[in-house]
């Protein structure tokens, strides 16, 4: 098992958010105009996959549904804010690190079985446990739990 989750870990490609909704047929919407982006791809086996949000800044994060065995952030901020920090824990928890003060972007690409849960820091997790292709929640800057946006 530590074979595999070595296996692309720590691969950070700076990458228009276009090219990864490009990727994921149309699906993911791309980050507004003047933003930077970094991609980072894990292999990833485990049944559950825990996103932990830290940060002040407003943001939206996207999950969509992909290929077992791989697991994909895309992350964006202002172009002239920090990148926000994308980092997986030994206890395969993903971790989403914003220092921006302006609104950040992810996309999640979550292994197609796999069961997620979305948590703010100092808020109440959400989970996202159907076979659903995507789902989107967005939160205001360092107030209330993310709420669920229409898909």
């Amino acid at each position: 098992m530590g074979l595999w989750k070595g296996l692309l870990a720590g691969v950070a490609l700076a990458m228009a958010p276009a090219a990864l909704a490009a990727q994921n047929a149309g699906q993911a919407q791309p980050a507004p105009a003047g933003t930077q982006s970094v991609l980072r791809m894990f292999a990833y086996l485990e049944p559950r996959v825990r996103v932990e949000i830290v940060g002040q800044a407003p943001g939206t994060i996207q999950l969509l549904r992909g290929e077992d065995g791989v697991l994909q952030v895309t992350a964006s901020a202002p172009a002239d804010e920090a990148l926000p920090a994308v980092a997986r824990s030994a206890n395969d928890e993903i971790t989403l690190l914003s220092t921006s003060n302006g609104p950040v972007h992810y996309i999640v690409v979550v292994p197609r079985s796999a069961t997620v849960t979305v948590a703010r820091a100092g808020h109440p997790a959400v989970a996202f446990v159907t076979l659903d292709h995507s789902a989107s929640w967005s939160w205001p800057a360092s107030a209330s739990a993310p709420a669920e946006l229409p898909h």
